[in-house]
């Protein structure tokens, strides 16, 4: 079994920058320079802000360049970029704070919007599930997350998916029961925080755990903590008839993609290519449309379900 498994129970056609407040360059742009000192990087200026915006046509216009690091930068990240400008730049890595050590370069946006969902690979709306309550989206290629509500994107964010030893598996799942701390079957060190489980019968669930810059684990999908307690609180739990029938599914959640193992990371082409790991939603839709009868169905089942129980307690 994986080791990180448990098994148990329970997201401009034109717009308007109103505000400049600086557009900052960290290093220079050009990937081949690789001989990149504490003086090269300059200190962060807080950036754009954007009011009404499309989405897909600010992220069209955002361009990036390579920070190669080496010790001595990599402790200087904290006086260099500020709390939330890291975070985003750790974002589109892939990677969390203690692991940025492993890389030898960081993909850095050359301007920061206030609104970090610019910077998510995922449209900013779908019209094909506005009648779908919650549903989530995992991309293998990109290693990144999207929830959404009612087609709006509400939250996107980095994951560190399946090795090519151990590969999560691809598809239609749902949130089925959750556990604020679980502790590997396999290894009893690994504490699994804000778990949800995605496959009971495999032990495939999303949680809290280390984000390396490249898909590691066990087949489960690794999350940021705020990201793992978000999806704990925000997703539904599936309703049991009893401990082996399902009354009723939980949040629908689409695994889609192949990574590239052995290549390029995917987002170590934005210098390049902008949009590189972007999805409009022309493509998201063909991975929503042979899943969306059976999600449809549950969800309405769900629905029934729900005020079924509400009435019976009345």
């Amino acid at each position: 079994m994986p080791s990180d498994f448990l098994m148990h129970p329970s997201k401009i056609s034109s717009f308007f920058l109103t505000a400049i407040s600086g557009i900052i360059i960290s290093c220079n742009q050009h990937a081949n320079e690789n001989k990149k000192t504490e003086k090269d990087i300059k200190p962060v200026v807080e950036a754009v802000r954007t009011d009404t915006v499309q989405h897909d046509s600010i992220l069209s216009t955002i361009t990036y360049h390579y920070l190669p690091l080496d010790s001595f930068l990599i402790t200087q990240l904290k006086d260099k970029f500020s709390p939330e400008n890291l975070k985003l730049i750790l974002a589109l890595n892939r990677v969390d704070f203690e692991h940025v050590w492993k890389l030898d370069t960081l993909v850095v946006p050359d301007t920061f919007i206030e609104d970090l969902k610019m910077y998510s690979p995922f449209p900013d709306r779908l019209s094909l599930i506005t009648d779908i309550p919650k549903l989530i989206f995992f991309s293998y290629y990109s290693q990144m997350f999207a929830a959404y509500e009612h087609g709006n994107l509400v939250r996107w964010g980095p994951t560190s998916m399946g090795k090519r030893s151990t590969p999560t598996p691809t598809g239609l799942y749902f949130t089925n029961w959750k556990a604020k701390q679980t502790i590997s079957t396999e290894n009893p060190e690994w504490k699994l925080n804000w778990y949800f489980n995605l496959d009971n019968a495999r032990g495939v669930s999303l949680h809290q755990y280390d984000l390396p810059g490249f898909p590691a684990s066990h087949a489960c999908l690794r999350l940021y903590e705020e990201d793992a307690h978000w999806f704990y609180d925000w997703a539904e739990q599936w309703i049991l008839i009893d401990d082996h029938n399902i009354d009723a599914y939980g949040t629908p959640v689409i695994i889609f993609g192949t990574y590239p193992f052995g290549k390029r990371k995917p987002w170590l082409q934005l210098p390049v290519n902008n949009l590189a790991t972007h999805y409009n939603e022309e493509e998201l839709n063909k991975e929503i449309e042979n899943f969306l009868p059976v999600i449809r169905e549950r969800t309405s089942v769900r629905d029934s379900v729900v005020v079924f129980r509400q009435n019976a307690t009345l």
